[in-house]
């Protein structure tokens, strides 16, 4: 089976929590192929300025609304 982790590089969480699923995947099924992508690979230039500026802003400013 091809199983596809796809995430987006802004934090550090995103990609432990995808790193951390691509090892749980691969211990319970070692035969299975897992791949992890980042989406902002796919974002123009302009776009991913605007969502990395906006989610360092976002956690600086608003951290509750990523939990306690």
């Amino acid at each position: 089976m091809r199983i596809l982790i796809a995430t987006i590089t802004a934090g550090a969480g995103h990609l432990q929590a995808a790193a951390a699923l691509h090892e749980a995947w691969l211990q319970m099924r070692p035969r299975d192929t897992v791949e992890r992508i980042d989406l902002l690979t796919f974002f123009s230039p302009l776009h991913k300025k605007i969502y990395r500026d906006g989610y360092v802003k976002l956690v600086a400013h608003a951290p509750r609304s990523f939990g306690d």
